[in-house]
């Protein structure tokens, strides 16, 4: 059982050591690859990976800077499909010893299965701050996960098979390596979720105190959604349909992505915006949805 680790990297030399020694711990029963791309970094990010190439299987990329979701897009493109599993990587992450064995535990023998999971979070020097991300399970549903995306792309591990369909999707500014993995998942496959954390999840200060002012959160909002370009859902649910409709699993789900593809058309924004099984169990996030919806900026 093979599995290969997605780790893009940029200036990361503060916390890519205990990234390294967390996969190096893990107690997995496996061969596990770690395929790095470096997105321009200027410091000793390259140093520090060439130092764990005998303790780690490393394969090495070095490319210019692309920004995030351009830079996993390489990693997807370079994903070795002679592997069983993939699972995503964050340069700040610190891994539990069980995460790859427990991740995969959950979803061997399925197809095109995305595992997710909760995480702890701690500060920038990994002292807990007393809770996780998730308190209750959330919607796995696809319209739940179209509503607001549930998981946090450093958590995922998934198949060979949904790796094989996420090679051929487009990323787009909005359409993220972790959004799109979890809306195929959702449209043609399986999603399985762990409550328990798996990593530890660095909440550094800039994130923590922008997350306290109410208007600059609100003035960022507004700016993503009108401003951004290609930022659509319906663009998106398109995509599947377009690429990937022998493999969707029933009517229902078929329904559900031609009612979103379509809601811009005459009344159908409203039908979208009232409709309850987009719902999540966070009213912030509900709210945004239906805004977006209204407004015709989703």
């Amino acid at each position: 059982m093979k599995v290969e680790v997605l780790l893009s990297t940029y200036n990361g030399e503060r916390y890519l050591n205990e990234l390294l020694e967390s996969i190096s711990d893990q107690k997995f029963n496996g061969d596990i690859e770690l395929l790095i791309r470096d997105d321009g970094s200027s410091d000793k990010t390259f140093q520090i990976v060439d130092s764990w190439k005998n303790k780690l299987n490393i394969k090495f990329i070095k490319g210019k800077n692309l920004g995030p979701r351009d830079s996993f897009g390489e990693l997807i493109k370079h994903a070795n499909l002679d592997f069983d599993y993939f699972a995503f990587c964050d340069q700040d992450d610190v891994w539990f010893d069980n995460k790859l064995d427990f991740a995969i535990k959950k979803i061997r023998g399925m197809n095109r299965t995305l595992y997710f999971s909760n995480v702890q979070l701690v500060d920038s020097d990994l002292n807990p701050l007393g809770s996780n991300r998730d308190r209750i399970r959330p919607v796995l549903s696809l319209e739940g996960v179209i509503t607001a995306n549930p998981a946090l792309g450093c958590t995922m591990v998934m198949d060979r098979e949904l790796m094989r369909e996420l090679k051929q999707v487009k990323l787009t500014p909005f359409f993220m390596h972790d959004v799109a993995a979890i809306m195929l998942a959702a449209s043609t496959g399986h999603i399985k979720y762990e409550l328990q954390p798996s990593m530890m999840y660095r909440q550094h200060i800039e994130s923590v105190t922008q997350g306290h002012d109410f208007w600059k959160n609100i003035k960022n909002k507004v700016d993503f959604w009108f401003f951004q370009p290609n930022i659509s859902i319906s663009k998106e649910v398109d995509e599947i349909l377009t690429n990937f409709e022998e493999n969707i699993n029933d009517d229902h789900t078929k329904d559900v992505l031609i009612q979103v593809k379509n809601y811009r058309q005459g009344i159908n924004r409203f039908k979208l915006a009232v409709n309850k099984k987009f719902r999540v169990n966070s009213t912030a996030s509900n709210r945004s949805f239906i805004l977006r919806v209204i407004l015709g900026v989703a």
